[in-house]
């Protein structure tokens, strides 16, 4: 194999891992046919293929957030039957090696925090869960530090390559700039050459329609059972 061939190998391993992750988490829901189509049509994704083939960091973030979410849902598990029960570094590790692979993983952090504060046993304290969450903040702090001191050594390296990044964003984000380009960028292109298929519009429309009904239920049941 020459060295372009080894990176495209080497490219797909996260799209399987994803790949793998979503069968794992969907099938206890939906069944093991659906689950394993979900999972195909994941990994079969033309344009997901080439935004992992030119070797993005997006799809590595992705199986580290299934990641947590798995990690999350043992803890709430051992944490339902033993309100002791150790918190360990797979979260920390996790988030850590998010943070080193691209900024971008920052959007773990609250969905974590959140994870990790919203259980539903209501046996689980809430100071305890505030600490637990001081616990992670603390290990993931720990294994960030060589990068941390790195960064102090070296800050006008560091300033200058933020000044790169926020370039980027001076001018605003384009993409929800109005309702008809929040409603297509739904699915991400990743420079892809080709574009979209007209029919994933299909997709675009029930995706927001999910997500406006779960919004309204979720919001809904909420309001009754505060009022009651």
């Amino acid at each position: 194999f020459d060295p372009t061939q080894v990176i495209r190998w080497i490219s797909w391993a996260p799209l399987i891992a994803c790949g793998w992750a979503i069968w794992r988490w969907m099938r206890p829901k939906v069944g093991e046919h659906m689950a394993m189509a979900l999972m195909l049509a994941f990994v079969l994704d033309p344009v997901l293929r080439w935004g992992t083939l030119v070797v993005r960091t997006e799809t590595w973030i992705g199986f580290i957030g299934f990641l947590l979410i798995f990690e999350i849902g043992r803890l709430e598990r051992a944490w339902a039957s033993n309100d002791r029960a150790r918190l360990g570094w797979r979260i920390p590790v996790f988030l850590a090696l998010g943070a080193g692979l691209h900024f971008e993983a920052v959007f773990l952090v609250p969905a974590t925090a959140w994870g990790v504060l919203s259980w539903k046993n209501r046996r689980l304290q809430p100071v305890r869960s505030l600490w637990r969450l001081w616990e992670i903040g603390v290990k993931t702090t720990f294994l960030l530090s060589p990068w941390i001191v790195y960064v102090f050594w070296h800050w006008h390296l560091f300033w200058e390559q933020m000044q790169t990044q926020f370039m980027r964003v001076e001018h605003g984000n384009f993409l929800t700039s109005s309702a008809y380009l929040v409603f297509h960028t739904v699915f991400p292109s990743f420079g892809n050459v080709q574009d979209i298929p007209k029919f994933f519009v299909i997709g675009k429309a029930l995706f927001w329609l999910i997500a406006i009904a779960s919004f309204v239920r979720v919001g809904a049941s909420r309001f009754t059972k505060n009022v009651g």
